[in-house]
């Protein structure tokens, strides 16, 4: 499991690699409905609206 950043508020929610792209566990931030997050060890920028 990979923790992913939401990049409008800095919460944490949990995600996955799956088919080489992380994927977060929400559609969005549960705390401030954010859709972009971030892997912090590679990154990668992950958007939930794309």
């Amino acid at each position: 499991m990979e923790m992913l950043m939401c990049r409008a508020c800095g919460e944490f929610t949990r995600g996955k690699k799956q088919d080489g792209e992380f994927v977060p566990g929400v559609e969005a931030c549960p705390d401030c409905g954010g859709v972009e997050f971030k892997h912090n060890d590679t990154g990668t920028i992950v958007r939930t609206d794309d």
